[in-house]
Order: C-alpha cells, then structure tokens, then sequence
C-alpha cells in the first residue's frame, strides 16, 4: 500500500472517530447530561488531524483521480475533502462556535410576568393562543438575538468566509455544495420555484381561512408567530394519546419486520427528565453500530409524527450496511435519509394507519388531513423561498442585501411580510435534502402503495424492499433509487401536488 493511499485511511478513520466524539458531546447536551459545551478537547485529542496540508493532500488526490477516469474514487474523495474542510473550519472556530451555542442554552428571555429559558421559545408561543402576549415573547427573544446572538454569527459568517475564500482558496459555497451532492440547485430552483406559482391560491385561500377565524386577521397581515398555536391543534390532543405514542411506533416497525424496539444497535431514550430536549431526535453517533433515538412523550398529533419522523432516521442509519465507506455510511445525499423519516411521519395521513393506531374518529379524518395539508404546504413554500434565498448566498461573498434578499424571497413565497431579523435562522443549503425528500418520498410511498396494497406497512415485504434500500446507506442519490425502483430517471413533482390536493380537499 502506498504511502499516499494510507495516509487517506488514516484521514478518514480519524475523521470519523473525532465525528463520533463530537456526536457524543451534542447528544449529551441536548438531553442534559451537559450543561455546556466544550469541544476544544475533542479537537485537542484529534490534533494534527484536519490540517490544512492533510486538506491539499485529498484534494491533490481528487483530481488525480479525476483525470484518470476513476469515478467511484473521486466521488468518495470529493466528500472526504468536504468533510475535511468542514473540520478544519470547525476546528479554526471551535471557540466562537461553542460560545454561541451556550449562549443559545444559557440566556433567558422575559415576558408576560414570567422569565423562561431563550430556547423556549418555539414551545412557548406554540401554547400561547393571546396574539399580544406571543409578541411579548417574541420581542424577548428578539432582544437577546439582537444583543448576543446575531453580532456574534455575522462576525463568524465574516470570519470562516474569508478563511475559506482566501486562506484556503476555496470555490463558492454553491459550486462545493453542487460538487459534492451531485445535483443542480439551478434546478432544484425551477422545480420549487413552479410549486410556489402553481399552489399559491390553495396557500393563501388555506391560511385566509384559518387565521381569520383564529385572529381575524388575513394571511397579508399574519406574523410568523401567529402559525403556531394554530398548528398546534390542542383539539386534536385526545386522538393522540401520550401512553400510546411509544407503542403506535414500534407496532408498525414490528409488522415490516424492522424491529425498531429489540434492535441492539439502536438505543431508546423514551424517559422524561429536567433539561432533556422535549422534541424527539436522532443521533447517529456511529453508523451502524450507534444510533440513539431519543423522545420526550407529550402526546399530541405534533408529538407523534415528531417520534415517527426520527425513527424513519433511525432504521435508516441502523441497517446501514457497516461495510460501506465512512462517506457512504455517513455523508451522501440527505434528501435519502429524509425520504425515509417522511415515509414513516406520513403514515399519520393515512385513514388506515390511524383507524388502527390513533383514536381519530373516521368522520373527523378529513378534518386532520386537512390540517395536514395546510401545514406541509406552509412548510414547502417556506424551504422553497429559502431556496431562492440560500442559494443566492451561497454563490455569493459577503452578507451585503442578504437582509433584503431575504425579505424578498420569503414575503413572496409566505405572502405575508418577512421579517429581516430572521435573515440567519434559515437551514442553508440543508434544506434542499427536505425539498427533496419530500418530491421522493411521494414517488416511493405510491409504488409501495401499488406493490403491497394500500396497508403496505403491513407487509413484511415492503419491510424487506425497505432494508434493501436502508442497506445502501446514503450512497445512492434520490434519483438513482427512484431509477431502481423504475419510478423514472429525476423528481417527479406531480405525485406529491396531488397529496397535497387531495388532503386540502378533503374536509370540503
């Protein structure tokens, strides 16, 4: 073995251990074992690891493979390097990224008599059906964004990019994005962009409605925080019992032959604790062998398909094949991953689903699909105008007009005033794997649909076709497994237009 082809294997085993040391430490702060968070002895322990000379060296080796012809090695290169760079980055500002998640975790924010902690906020505004006294809230959490948090990640954004760009002569962040994953976010674009024109009046007609009998007030003059508490549909509670949300989700894993509750790779965090983040999450600390899946029970509709969404991720990571390369075991496309979290979140759309697993009366179904509908259609046009908008960033040096860019591409696609204040809280280019998964993930619940039977969550095998897939970890982009599965050669958009259809047309 060459010299150059084992320091490759050194770079990607050590990647993945100081990965899985850092998934440790997140995990452990979010269900509130750690207070505060620390990496610097997890890069301290990893050192001379992402060096910026072991980062010229894979990219060296890149583009020799590049030009002889070897595909499958450039491939897997280009996602080392980009995993690398990611390391260096993070390792260069380990501190000020630390800062600001502590801060996240340690600021409070008051209003209306009462002082709760900053990252409350979601859920307090989420109960709070008193339109004044959400703007309080938001006018606290505003107040510590505006003081601590957004000088600081301007300051960052300013920081890496230069670094990036001019220490380490790297491309825009668009061209590494498309380099890696395989797809064209011009693309992608048009696609999202012929969504936003052709559901525009279902969108608006949709949240006219709602938010005049909620507040009186039509979707022009809504505020972000009015969406909340009618998403949150406490009147579906009673349907969605806490006691059975745990077994509703291993039920249907067991009957596809997944097994998600006796897997031994997979660890359950279901307990209730103080500081446990109350949102159920997934953390693939090492895949396969490490999965740990983790959920605060609640009950309530958004409760349940927050759990069903995480174990999509985790019987995913957990069958992954561990004979895999670390960058398909790990990296890869994510809208795949997504599709499968989507898949199984979207079983709580399904009548039959829910007559056996929920206690959803058959003459109030049209009533949840139809809340449904309204929801996951805010949710594409929201990623689809950040689309617009994260793209146009990422092609870009600097944050000049980014506010006004921002204000721009959400008013349009949310039809309601934007705020720029939020022009930071995006999910980057992150948010093409959702816009993604979700074109997917209707293209692959319909050929289940037609190959097991309306029940397909039923058959053993479907849970079989699924390992199969879940076995190619994130490998395959959504495109190679929709030409597998003879679904066609790209994304098709009209299966997913028509769920939407048909559930915002249900209750009429």
């Amino acid at each position: 073995m060459s010299a150059a082809r084992t320091d490759l294997t050194r770079t990607r085993r050590g990647l993945e251990e100081l990965g899985c040391s850092l998934a440790d430490l997140y995990y452990r702060n979010l269900v509130g074992e750690l207070k505060q968070l620390d990496t610097g002895p997890v890069f301290a322990e990893h050192a001379g690891l992402a060096t910026e000379k072991a980062l010229t060296d894979v990219t060296a080796e890149r583009k020799r493979a590049e030009r002889e012809g070897r595909g499958e090695d450039a491939r897997l290169l280009r996602y080392l390097e980009y995993d690398l760079l990611g390391t260096v980055v993070g390792e260069r500002f380990q501190k000020a990224s630390d800062e600001l998640s502590n801060i996240e975790s340690s600021a409070t924010i008051t209003a209306n008599g009462a002082t709760k902690p900053y990252r409350d906020y979601p859920a307090l505004v989420l109960n709070e059906p008193d339109r004044e006294r959400r703007r309080a809230w938001r006018a606290a959490e505003d107040a510590v964004r505006v003081k601590e948090l957004i000088p600081r990640r301007e300051r960052l954004i300013h920081e890496t990019e230069a670094y990036v760009r001019d220490d380490l002569g790297q491309p825009s962040e668009a061209k590494q994005f498309e380099s890696v994953k395989g797809f064209s976010l011009k693309e992608l674009e048009t696609v999202t962009r012929d969504l936003l024109r052709t559901t525009k009046s279902l969108y608006r007609d949709a949240f006219d409605d709602r938010l005049r009998k909620a507040f009186g007030i039509p979707l022009a003059e809504a505020e972000g925080h009015d969406f909340a508490p009618i998403r949150r549909a406490p009147h579906f509670d009673g349907w969605f019992p806490r006691d059975e949300l745990v077994k509703a989700c291993f039920r249907t894993h067991k009957a596809l032959g997944l097994n998600l509750d006796t897997l031994p790779n997979v660890t359950l965090d279901l307990e209730a604790r103080p500081g446990k983040q109350t949102r159920a999450f997934l953390y693939p600390v090492r895949v396969p062998s490490d999965i740990r899946l983790v959920t605060y029970p609640m009950g309530g509709f958004d409760d349940w398909r927050s759990l069903m969404h995480e174990s999509g991720h985790a019987v995913h990571f957990a069958y992954t094949d561990a004979s895999l390369p670390y960058e398909d075991r790990t990296m890869g496309e994510y809208g795949v991953t997504e599709t499968y979290a989507f898949l199984f979140e979207n079983l709580l759309r399904d009548p039959a689903w829910l007559e056996e697993n929920a206690r959803v009366p058959k003459d109030k179904v049209p009533e949840l699909l139809d809340h449904i509908g309204t929801f996951e259609l805010r949710s594409l046009r929201y990623y689809s105008g950040a689309l617009a908008y994260d793209h146009w960033l990422a092609k870009r040096r600097g944050l000049e007009g980014a506010k006004e860019k921002y204000v721009r591409s959400m008013t349009s696609a949310l039809l309601y005033k934007a705020r720029d204040i939020d022009y930071l809280e995006t999910d980057g280019l992150y948010g093409t794997a959702y816009l993604r998964a979700w074109l997917f993930e209707a293209m692959l619940r319909a050929s289940l649909k037609e190959k097991f039977g309306d029940r397909w969550w039923h058959d053993p095998g479907a849970g079989r076709l699924l390992k199969d897939l879940f076995k190619r970890g994130s490998a395959p982009k959504c495109e190679d497994l929709a030409r597998d599965l003879d679904l066609g050669d790209g994304l098709d958009v009209k299966p997913l237009r028509a769920d939407l259809e048909r559930m915002l047309g249900a209750a009429a």
